[in-house]
């Protein structure tokens, strides 16, 4: 196989600043079409990232390109609708997160990706961001147990009813990925703001290792921010996760082993062609993933059935109080 034909469902801001910039810096990329359902507003994207191929229905643009990939860059409301076509034909998958407005829907791409065993990647972009995927690492080649971890996630203007199970799931897929399986939260939540909307809470976690956790979610604040914590019992890192679409803001880590000066840091411990928007946020490594997982003929283990897991984290979150998170 030579370059993965790749078609493109979805064409909005997301796709245009981080995804599609991406796709075509990956030189085993070959994006053949792409779909909006409004057409006027997708030619020019299609002519700015010489996309040959333009499409107002998804359906038609996979069943004629037959493709060897599928990028889902859809709202939430179109993810499941529109995964679970590409998986039911079998094709490889990336879908941006959350797999769905809900637990339910969740539930059910699981079903079909475990009935079809397509390939699937969710595009959670921390698990790829270059702080994160150092800092795990340097925690495992410690060897040490994780004591606790700290996610402040911080957002300007954000209104969102729904905000904990749609852009709040980076944040607590973040902590199951450092840290582990949560067994119990403790929610409590305030009004963010005099309008309607938003969310105002901290989470405490109780995980299955025995590591807590502190979800801090604030998002009608003066600025767009997130950052982590993981300390073990000597050790400490602290990491600043650049913000998607606000890829040029800085991001990275500090590794500490006493108060005098750290161990190591993104200043010197990461390697200078990743200090880059889309490399540093995770974004290329998403789609990169799936053609590694479609050459090797590999699963990834950062797919639905993993989201599940957060998805049901996070709903147990948003009902607040104190919660069992259920088993996937």
């Amino acid at each position: 196989m030579d370059k993965i034909r790749t078609v493109v469902v979805g064409a909005g801001y997301f796709a245009q600043a981080e995804h599609l910039p991406a796709m075509k810096a990956n030189a085993d990329i070959e994006i053949t079409a792409i779909c909006r359902r409004n057409l006027e507003a997708l030619k020019p994207v299609a002519a700015a990232f010489d996309i040959p191929g333009v499409y107002t229905d998804y359906r038609e643009m996979i069943d004629r390109e037959k493709p060897d990939a599928v990028m889902v860059i859809t709202s939430v409301a179109a993810t499941l609708e529109v995964s679970s076509y590409a998986m039911e034909k079998g094709i490889p998958t990336m879908l941006e997160k959350p797999p769905g407005r809900n637990v339910a829907e969740a539930r059910a791409l699981v079903e079909v990706a475990r009935r079809t065993g397509t390939i699937n990647v969710l595009a959670f972009n921390r698990r790829h961001a270059l702080p994160v995927v150092r800092a795990r690492k340097l925690i495992q080649d410690e060897g040490l147990p994780i004591r606790s971890v700290y996610c402040t996630m911080l957002r300007y203007r954000r209104f969102d009813k729904a905000f904990v199970m749609g852009t709040g799931v980076h944040g607590i897929d973040t902590m199951r990925y450092l840290a582990g399986e949560v067994k119990e939260v403790t929610t409590v939540e305030a009004p963010s703001s005099a309008q309607e909307g938003g969310a105002n809470l901290y989470s405490i976690l109780q995980f299955e290792s025995g590591a807590v956790g502190c979800l801090s979610l604030h998002t009608v604040v003066g600025v767009s921010d997130e950052r982590y914590e993981i300390h073990t019992e000597d050790r400490s890192l602290f990491l600043k996760v650049p913000q998607g679409g606000f890829a040029t803001k800085d991001g990275g880590f500090t590794y500490w082993h006493g108060p005098i000066y750290p161990l190591k840091s993104s200043d010197s411990d990461m390697i200078t062609p990743y200090l880059k928007p889309r490399m540093l946020t995770g974004i290329y490594e998403e789609s990169a993933e799936l053609v590694r997982c479609i050459r090797e003929n590999t699963h990834s283990p950062n797919n639905v059935e993993d989201g599940l897991k957060t998805m049901l984290l996070a709903e147990a979150i948003a009902k607040g109080g104190h919660q069992k998170v259920e088993k996937a």
